[in-house]
């Protein structure tokens, strides 16, 4: 039997968890912050869970609340602690966080990569299930195994992995969970777990815009990604027109070869038969739009289950790609080597 996929996608405080239900997804991940943590760790600069005003909930009720009531429509719930790394003075406010999750029965567990909390997690005798989020670049069986030695069962593999690296770790691992990213917004060409860290337009930092995107000068924080992930983005507007982006004057970049980088959606069918594998929506603040690009996944894979072959798929999946967000597919890049 082919594998119905099941799908994740990211949860904003102004999403609907009816949405959730009408187009079958029972799983969301989403993050939250307090007044504590805002007056000592501002959540724009995305130390908390990478994420900002608007995508967090605000308070720990807040995030209960909602919790609880998509825990009644059978919606399990994944908290964000995924930073990447945390200082010794946030220790003490990830520990009662921590505390409360693992006390609170309608979330079932969290995201994280840093090293640090997960021996933090350990120490506090956590009992929910622990994702490792993309961020730790889980590019091989010997990183699956390094995390499992922290009670993760769960990973998120890295959206540099070609099908045929997915297919062979999946495979040694069949009792661990893996998640890949699909209509992904990112098209980043960087690993994920350097997003942020050493990435930036530099050239452009003496730009005020570029491709609708404010700019002031290097690592300006204003934008998330250093920018980077907006502008390689296909996927958050639902007209994008690549070719005229890049030919714009001001481009430094070749930007039609990065779009869609990442998007994953023509590797599909290679992977349909695994059952240890969910599909993952990044829909979470600047890099998504919230519970949104359903109706595509459902006709991508509506396509999978109907297509005799992969090389039919593909072309299936090429002209829903450009139906749905009026983008052809002309990366030379692709990982899936179309």
């Amino acid at each position: 039997m082919k594998n119905k996929f099941k799908i994740i996608t990211g949860f904003n405080p102004t999403d609907s968890i009816s949405d959730l239900k009408g187009n079958g997804i029972n799983e969301v991940y989403c993050g939250y912050y307090d007044n504590e943590s805002e007056k000592k760790w501002p959540v724009s600069f995305g130390c908390i869970n990478r994420r900002g005003e608007g995508v967090n909930f605000l308070g720990w009720d807040k995030l209960v609340l909602f919790s609880k009531k998509a825990h009644k429509q059978n919606i399990s719930v994944y908290v964000t602690f995924n930073s990447h790394y945390y200082i010794k003075e946030q220790y003490k406010w990830l520990t009662k966080a921590l505390k409360n999750i693992n006390n609170e029965p309608s979330i079932t567990g969290i995201i994280t990569n840093d090293i640090g909390l997960l021996l933090l997690l350990k120490k506090i005798n956590f009992k929910k299930n622990i994702t490792i989020s993309t961020l730790a670049t889980s590019f091989n069986s010997n990183a699956v195994n390094f995390y499992k030695n922290f009670g993760a069962n769960r990973i998120v593999l890295d959206r540099q992995l070609t099908p045929n690296e997915i297919i062979d770790i999946t495979s040694k691992h069949p009792d661990i969970n893996f998640e890949i990213f699909v209509l992904s917004t990112g098209g980043c060409l960087f690993i994920d777990g350097y997003c942020s860290l050493i990435h930036c337009f530099e050239q452009l930092k003496n730009k005020t815009s570029f491709a609708g995107i404010n700019k002031g000068q290097k690592y300006d924080i204003t934008t998330s990604g250093a920018g980077c992930c907006e502008v390689l983005n296909c996927f958050n507007a639902k007209q994008f027109d690549i070719n005229n982006i890049a030919k714009t004057k001001n481009s430094q970049f070749n930007i039609s070869k990065t779009l869609g980088f990442s998007c994953n959606i023509c590797m599909l069918y290679q992977l349909k038969d695994i059952s240890n594998i969910s599909l993952k929506i990044d829909s979470r603040g600047s890099n998504g739009l919230g519970v949104t690009n359903f109706e595509m996944l459902n006709q991508l894979l509506y396509a999978v289950n109907n297509s005799k072959n992969n090389n039919e798929y593909i072309k299936k999946a090429k002209t829903i790609l450009k139906q749905c967000k009026n983008i052809k597919c002309n990366s030379n890049i692709c990982l899936c080597g179309k």
